[in-house]
């Protein structure tokens, strides 16, 4: 499998050694008390935010997870790898633009990397505008073996245990800790190691990935001393453990899920239109009531518009996202700390709410109904989180505790939703 892109050995080294650069803290000081990755990122209102990135990822460590790296039950350094992964369409003047035709990994098309046999923790990070990825590990040169990988953490820290995998997908804004073992892959036989994406777009009906374009992420070139028997464990990857640790929170497991005494409250994602005719995806609330009444205080809203949810600090809320719209849309709450429940089809009736100036329309959810079986969190998705993908036609139940009080804003991730006013601000107190 060529690579169309020619990368000289300094342009890869250039592109990894911005890992270094990537920041790890002990949380001395901080109000949060465990591991997780913190994403910084500009979330800008109108014209212009949408066309360029920014954002950065860091890392905060507590004693459990020192404890794990010094013990060596978790890789580090030079095998500890974040990548943050995105979608670009280059224009002919090379400026970038979105959706993409392009897939860049820590802003660049097509990268290597140069490995060693062993196990590697890769510290994935959707940074796409509104991509989803489904991402698989293959060989190039055995297209129908994949990989088995482990998850290790969420948005928001590390699970419980490891759980094995051989997809995975990873909405806009969601964070995943992997870790992936290369130590059974024989470069000169196997070939490349491919990060690959199976995601259709828009996501989960569109089209299917471009062959040879956005199919693909990375390469992982891999080498060291090998045997000969290497070479009849093609797939025992797929099977080993690889020393992954069985505990990764033996000191401070997750509290167990609990929504008693819970306020529930019910929102929704809607695809309106603006004063122009273009397609604007609002967010905005269900009335709780029998039958979902239409009227004021509900429907969908722009994030000028008054405050609609007010929380008590320290209260526990169970969030129903009620998606009305054709695509799966990633949700995020800024200074979340929240656990995914269920997800659960739903049918209503929609019904016109002007929204915004001019022509622009938005709409209400009315008389629900919910027509099959609730689906727990998926394996991947236990552990705590601050960004869950709400699929379309289900109602997603999250829950959370909000502890910190101010204003924030829950809100569709993607740099063009914040251009869109697909955004609400929320107010603890």
């Amino acid at each position: 499998m060529a690579s169309r892109f020619k990368l000289s050995e300094a342009g890869r080294a250039g592109l990894f050694a911005s890992f270094a650069a990537s920041r790890y803290f002990d949380p001395a000081g901080l109000a949060r008390q465990w591991p997780f990755s913190q994403w910084l990122h500009a979330a800008p209102v109108g014209a212009g935010g949408s066309c360029r990135s920014f954002s950065r990822e860091d890392f905060v460590r507590d004693a459990n997870e020192i404890a794990l790296i010094q013990s060596g039950q978790l890789p580090t350094d030079a095998s500890e790898i974040p990548i943050r992964i995105e979608d670009r369409r280059f224009g002919p003047v090379g400026t970038s633009e979105f959706p993409g035709d392009e897939i860049l990994a820590n802003g660049m098309p097509w990268p290597r990397l140069d490995c060693e046999r062993r196990l590697y923790r890769l510290r994935l990070f959707n940074d796409a505008d509104s991509r989803v990825f489904t991402l698989g590990f293959g060989l190039e040169n055995f297209s129908g073996i994949r990989l088995r990988f482990w998850q290790i953490g969420t948005d928001l820290g590390l699970m419980d245990r490891p759980v094995p995998l051989t997809s995975l997908t990873l909405a806009p804004g969601e964070r995943a800790d992997v870790l992936v073992d290369f130590s059974k892959v024989v470069g000169w036989w196997h070939g490349r190691v491919i990060m690959t994406n199976d995601a259709c777009t828009p996501f989960p009906v569109g089209l299917p990935p471009l062959v040879g374009r956005t199919d693909r992420v990375m390469a992982f070139s891999i080498a060291g001393p090998h045997s000969l028997a290497d070479l009849f464990g093609a797939g025992l990857a797929l099977f080993g453990d690889a020393g992954v640790p069985g505990c990764l929170r033996p000191k401070d497991p997750l509290p167990p899920i609990d929504t008693a005494g819970a306020t529930v409250r019910k929102l929704m994602v809607f695809d309106g239109s603006d004063a122009g005719g273009r397609l604007q995806t609002l967010l905005g609330t269900v009335n709780p009531a029998p039958g979902n009444p239409a009227g004021p205080g509900f429907g969908t809203f722009l994030q000028a518009d008054p405050v609609t949810e007010h929380i008590a600090a320290g209260s526990t809320e169970i969030w129903e996202i009620y998606n009305t719209s054709a695509d799966a849309h990633s949700i995020h709450l800024q200074r979340g700390d929240f656990r995914v429940l269920d997800r659960e089809p739903f049918s209503g009736t929609l019904l016109a709410k002007p929204t915004g100036p001019g022509e622009a329309v938005g709409g209400y959810l009315t008389d629900i109904v919910l027509t099959g079986f609730r689906t727990p969190a998926q394996p991947h998705e236990q552990g705590r989180k601050d960004t869950v993908l709400a699929y379309p036609g289900e109602v997603t139940r999250i829950v959370a505790r909000f502890e910190r009080p101010g204003e924030y804003l829950w809100h569709r991730h993607g740099l063009s939703g914040k251009d869109r006013d697909t955004m609400r601000r929320f107010i603890v107190a």
